[in-house]
């Protein structure tokens, strides 16, 4: 088991809750889904098993039992008794190893996972923790210290082997980069000065920003009228713009439905970059048509499950 000496903020996380948005039950599951799902594949595990999230470092936890583990997402100085841990690479980690990690170098969230996977009891199909509903996860809250959680054991260490590569195990997310968008169903709504305004802009990351919703400091510019909306499903990613003019983008823990105007979503393939991005950083937007995203998200998707596949056959080689 892993013993959470500081636990940061962080929360155990997988895929989601799926199924549910229709009973008012967030989806949640991990910000950065891709690599969440990169972290299982490295040490063997089905991609839907149960991780780490960890947001802006801070954690320190220590290892009870010998185990393979892998980490992912953000570079936030991983350390084991002082020593450096590499991302994207599966790592053995012996009994009373310390496992700490300090502020981010690139990115805002890593993710850790280990070999048979972190024990869950799975609440409607998935064990990702909804901390406002205090669903799931580990008591349906984020880790505290001194909370334990544990995995399944190994019966042998990690094999010696120089014939796997994980090159693309973790795939750039450029934090200069503008995110991919389509416009929402609310787009033609904006007069084109708000239009040009929301897309020609970089926009601040507010200190708020959490799973729920990343915020912007800034408005939009200009007259607009906010209309009167029924309400409508959100997905991950909707844009919404609130009364303030003040933009959210909805996150992993958003909520299911929502009244105020979605002028655009950002596109799958801009999700993780999404995700990776923390308070005081500035984003941009730049729209693309529905095919053109679809496009892409399939061309790196078949790209993941290649490499999946490979690491795969040698894990049961």
């Amino acid at each position: 088991m892993l013993v959470f000496e500081f636990p940061g903020i962080s929360s155990l996380q997988d895929l989601g809750r799926h199924g549910y948005q229709n009973q008012g039950v967030s989806v949640s599951g991990a910000m950065d889904t891709l690599a969440a799902r990169v972290a299982n594949s490295l040490v063997g595990n089905p991609e839907q098993l149960p991780v780490i999230e960890l947001a802006l470092g801070g954690m320190a936890v220590r290892v009870q039992h010998s185990q393979c583990f892998a980490i992912t997402g953000a570079d936030l100085q991983a350390r084991c008794d002082g020593t450096e841990v590499p991302l994207c690479k599966p790592i053995w980690l012996d009994a009373g190893s310390r496992l700490e990690f300090c502020a981010p170098v690139r990115g805002c969230r890593a993710y850790i996972a280990v070999a048979g996977g972190f024990y869950a009891e799975p609440m409607l199909g998935s064990a990702a923790t909804d901390a406002r509903a205090g669903l799931g996860g580990f008591h349906g809250r984020n880790f505290r210290r001194g909370d334990t959680l544990p995995y399944a054991k190994q019966s042998a260490p990690l094999k010696k082997s120089v014939s796997w590569h994980t090159s693309w195990a973790n795939p750039d997310f450029d934090e200069t980069a503008a995110l991919p968008c389509i416009e929402g169903p609310q787009w033609a709504l904006l007069p084109k000065p708000l239009q040009q305004d929301f897309l020609e802009n970089s926009w601040l990351l507010s200190r708020q920003t959490d799973r729920m919703g990343l915020r912007f400091d800034q408005a939009l510019r200009g007259e607009f009228e906010t209309p009167s909306l029924l309400s409508t499903g959100v997905v991950f990613g909707s844009v919404q713009l609130p009364p303030d003019k003040h933009p959210i983008i909805l996150g992993a823990d958003r909520q299911t439905t929502g009244g105020y105007p979605q002028i655009a979503v950002v596109a799958g393939i801009g999700h993780r970059a999404l995700a990776q991005a923390k308070p005081g950083e500035q984003l941009r937007f730049q729209m693309m048509e529905v095919e053109q995203a679809l496009q892409l998200w399939r061309r790196r998707e078949r790209h993941f499950r290649e490499w999946q596949q490979h690491m795969q056959q040698w894990w049961h080689a």
